[in-house]
């Protein structure tokens, strides 16, 4: 996701910012994109539903998820997943004790 208009904006949080003030802003988004996700799971669930309609729920996380993503690219995140999270995720999956 990068082109001109992106770097210059990139460039430009950069100047005014500093590293922590960045890292800052990353972690407010991030707290705000668990609250999403949790918000959207007990919708899927059921139990303690939320008046918030499921199709919303799901533009509020990928709102939230691409805010997190924009601070990364300020912070100069890579975007490539880390393949072996992915595997371990999965074989914790495969050899776990209980199956839903």
């Amino acid at each position: 996701m990068s082109n001109a208009k992106t770097d210059a904006a990139v460039i430009e949080i950069r100047g005014q910012l500093d590293e922590a003030h960045r890292l800052l802003q990353m972690a407010e988004e991030a707290a705000e994109l668990a609250q999403a996700a949790s918000k959207l799971a007990r919708i899927l669930m059921g139990i303690n539903p939320s008046p918030m309609p499921e199709d919303s729920a799901r533009a509020h996380l990928l709102e939230e998820y691409n805010d997190v993503r924009v601070c990364a690219m300020t912070l100069d995140l890579p975007e490539r997943v880390m393949p072996g999270k992915l595997y371990r995720w999965a074989e914790r999956l495969r050899n776990r004790k209980w199956r839903s």
